[in-house]
């Protein structure tokens, strides 16, 4: 499912994992070290997920 997100949304997915990058300063690579067993887009999926989900609730609190 993750690489089915990533191919079609993948611009998006790109440019928000370099703001991500930016902004923490760690690559998107450390950042999914716990991914490993998933591919590359699976990874970026992931993270771009897990980072939009922590945004969200932190405008909740």
């Amino acid at each position: 499912m993750a690489n089915e997100n990533y191919a079609k949304y993948h611009y998006w997915i790109e440019e928000e994992v370099a703001k991500l990058e930016k902004e923490t300063k760690i690559s998107w690579e450390e950042q999914s070290e716990a991914l490993k067993e998933c591919n590359i887009e699976g990874r970026k999926v992931q993270l771009f997920i897990r980072h939009h989900l922590s945004m969200f609730v932190l405008e909740m609190i």
